[in-house]
């Protein structure tokens, strides 16, 4: 390799590709080019499979669970986070249906206001 040689390279899907040393950057920009079409036909014909939606349990079935004794981490972290959901939804579920006594209308129209 002499000293005057040119590097290529690309970046794809966050990692980066060497594709070699060249003598002058016009071949270093061709090879470039050559593998972006490369990667892009790839990806034409082997388009990635969708991911898999995965369903949370229930909190009884996590509780079912942990009765058998099959308790874990990771029974754990679904019952953490299905709890939260539960939670969250059922917050947002009540939001607006029952509006506090304090807050008068003048002072909502002004808080709106303030927000945008």
């Amino acid at each position: 390799m002499s000293r005057q040689a040119v590097r290529a390279k690309i970046r794809h899907k966050n990692s980066d590709i060497h594709l070699g040393y060249y003598a002058t950057k016009t071949q270093a920009m061709a090879a470039q080019k050559a593998a972006h079409a490369a990667l892009d036909k790839w990806e034409k014909l082997h388009p990635p499979s969708p991911a898999v939606k995965r369903k949370m349990p229930s909190i009884s079935t996590l509780i079912h669970f942990i009765n058998m004794g099959t308790y874990d981490l990771v029974v754990e972290e679904l019952a953490e986070a299905s709890t939260g959901r539960y939670h969250l939804i059922k917050r947002h579920k009540n939001k607006g249906m029952f509006p506090s006594a304090d807050v008068s209308p003048s002072r909502t129209m002004q808080a709106s206001r303030v927000r945008h």
